[in-house]
């Protein structure tokens, strides 16, 4: 199962914060069964310039485990305009409804407009 969510780079103004509710895509009802199931809670960007070019600072999430089991081997990938992609670190497991904070402070410069999108994966997901 793949849980995304996208903030608008837009809105990220230099060397501010921004913060905003991301938007479930594909996004389905908490599992039941004997399966994991990852959401991205909130996404926050921080943007700065180097060298005049817009760069990604940092990109932190909450992810959350909606459902019944253990999820393990989670992996959180933020992706960037121009098809740069992020490895966010965090816990590779979490219990079920348990909630951890996965981030990076890992620089990245940004070719062109569009959104942060973070996939979270994991081994025992749905």
């Amino acid at each position: 199962m793949k849980c995304l969510a996208g903030v608008p780079l837009s809105i990220v103004f230099v060397v501010s914060l921004a913060y905003a509710k991301p938007r479930a895509l594909g996004a389905r009802a908490p599992s039941t069964s004997g399966h994991a199931a990852l959401r991205v809670k909130d996404l926050m960007v921080v943007q700065g310039r180097s060298r005049g070019r817009p760069e990604l600072l940092s990109v932190s999430v909450v992810i959350l485990n909606a459902g019944r089991v253990e999820a393990s081997g989670i992996q959180a990938v933020a992706k960037v305009p121009g098809g740069g992609r992020i490895v966010l670190r965090g816990p590779r497991a979490l219990p079920p409804a348990a909630r951890a904070v996965y981030y990076t402070s890992s620089r990245a410069i940004v070719s062109g407009r569009g959104s942060v999108e973070v996939e979270a994966l994991c081994a025992s997901c749905r």
